[in-house]
């Protein structure tokens, strides 16, 4: 089921932030956006995530419209987000964000589901931190919680906002991981990222934006080969 986003265009007062905007996400693909600050990227996160509505356009997941669906109602449908700033629940131990997160799929507490998330926090290395507060991990750490919830909220479709930014090696390893996992179960995965060598290692296709354009579409070679692309974002004409 893949994520279609047909000339969406979002205006903000005179500001155009996305300028008739079209792309393709497949499932079991990871899309990368890239371009400079201001090209758009995290708000064309928001439009296909419900925060904002665009003038117009379509943003489908399958056969089905979003644009002018509550955010919530989206999120219901398995489109799930990260947030540049992380958006955890400060007060709450790992083990209880990524327990809600569970339930919010499947509105119980079994010993299933609790044995899901015993699994998740495995997976990314946090059983050790499993009964501390958010607010006093590592940033990397809290970039984790922030995965292992997306994970138990079993989403379609993952919107992953400057998820790498800030971590440290191994950190950074087990992210990737985690992604081309995602990636072979069958998602549709979406990244916002300057890290250009995480865009090298995980995309399948590359979307350039720049000033609410999508001005070169393809594969990691073709689109860092692309002359615009080179002059405009790596500032080089040769």
């Amino acid at each position: 089921m893949s994520l279609q986003i047909d000339t969406v265009r979002a205006a903000f007062g005179g500001l155009v932030a996305l300028d008739d905007v079209s792309l393709t996400a497949e499932p079991g693909a990871v899309t990368a956006l890239i371009g400079p600050n201001g090209a758009g990227k995290t708000t064309l996160f928001n439009a296909i995530s419900g925060l904002i509505t665009p003038d117009r356009g379509s943003i489908r997941l399958g056969d089905v419209e979003l644009v002018g669906k509550p955010a919530r109602h989206i999120a219901k449908l398995g489109v799930i987000r990260s947030f540049q700033e992380l958006r955890l629940f400060g007060g709450v131990s790992v083990y209880d964000q990524t327990l809600f997160a569970a339930e919010r799929r499947v509105a119980t507490r079994s010993r299933k589901v609790r044995g899901k998330v015993d699994r998740i926090l495995a997976r990314l290395g946090l059983s050790d931190v499993r009964r501390d507060l958010a607010v006093n991990l590592s940033y990397g750490q809290q970039k984790a919680v922030s995965i292992a919830r997306m994970l138990a909220m079993e989403g379609r479709v993952w919107l992953l906002d400057e998820q790498a930014a800030g971590l440290a090696p191994r950190e950074y390893d087990l992210f990737c991981e985690v992604v081309d996992e995602a990636r072979r179960r069958g998602l549709v995965i979406v990244l916002i990222e300057h890290n250009l060598q995480l865009v090298r290692e995980l995309a399948d296709k590359v979307v350039f934006l720049d000033r609410g354009r999508a001005l070169a579409t393809g594969t990691v070679q073709e689109v860092f080969g692309n002359d615009v692309v080179r002059a405009l974002y790596f500032g080089r004409r040769d």
